[in-house]
């Protein structure tokens, strides 16, 4: 909720500076008119190569600083004839979590990067805004560790029946390939570590406004509803994935928040 909070607080700046700078003043206000955005010519296409623009979102940052998990993002954009902006994303993800009630952490890192394209739907495409819709496809490759308790009484399979039986200690617990043994402290509670390789591919669907504060300066947000295509197998579900987010889930809603430069 903290988040939702804050993105909305966001947006709700950009939107009201946006309107602060466009807004026209009458002469009996004091001020001077504001011309207008510029209009294609009748009869005329938009330039073949628009503009190219830069850009960082904040939302992966702020998340980082209030959560276990985060993301740095950057993003490069061509427009192509104010009408198609082919896109390339790429970045860097980690998380460090711990859950208290279950006593299992969970930690990856990696980089990530996603390449598609949008089409802005607004009849005019000289405006200093953007409405798009657009598509992606990411990638990422990373490794995890996720650590948890030992269960006091774990089953095992009897080797004659199939049937499942309690073993009398932690030490008949079987475990997986990848995994090792670890005591703590406080004591000696039996752990295992899983350690796993992954790669993971989805889809995106994007919905997004772009915005002229001043200058070559912009700011703009988008909403993303994720759709995984393809993982490899694993032997403990992963909690995060770098450029995706929670991982165990198939699909997810996402949203960003970007500042940049359009040249």
């Amino acid at each position: 909720m903290r988040h939702i909070l804050i993105f909305i607080m966001l947006v709700a700046s950009v939107s009201a500076h946006a309107q602060a700078v466009t807004a026209p003043q009458s002469p009996q206000d004091g001020g001077s008119t504001v011309q207008p955005a510029p209009k294609e010519p009748a009869g005329k296409s938009a330039p073949l190569f628009r503009s190219l623009s830069v850009n960082i979102d904040l939302v992966g940052p702020l998340m980082l600083r209030l959560s276990d998990h985060g993301e740095y993002q950057g993003t490069l954009q061509a427009s192509i004839r104010g009408k198609y902006l082919p896109v390339i994303e790429f970045g860097y993800g980690k998380a460090d979590k711990y859950d208290d009630d279950t006593r299992v952490s969970y930690t990856a890192k990696a980089p990530f990067g996603r390449i598609g394209c949008d089409y802005n739907i607004l009849k005019n495409k000289l405006d200093n805004y953007r409405l798009v819709l657009g598509m992606r496809y990411g990638y990422t490759s990373f490794s995890y560790d996720m650590t948890e308790p030992l269960p006091e009484n774990p089953s095992v399979d009897d080797p004659e029946d199939g049937a499942e039986t309690e073993s009398p200690s932690a030490t008949a617990y079987s475990i997986a390939a990848g995994t090792t043994r670890s005591q703590i402290p406080d004591g000696g509670v039996p752990y295992v570590t899983t350690h796993e390789k992954l790669n993971l591919h989805w889809l995106e669907l994007v919905f997004g406004v772009d915005a002229k504060i001043y200058g070559p300066l912009h700011m703009g947000w988008s909403l993303r509803y994720r759709k995984k295509i393809s993982c490899s197998d694993y032997t403990k579900a992963p909690l995060y994935a770098p450029g995706y987010g929670d991982a165990s889930n198939s699909s997810r809603f996402m949203a960003l928040y970007t500042v940049g430069l359009q040249f």
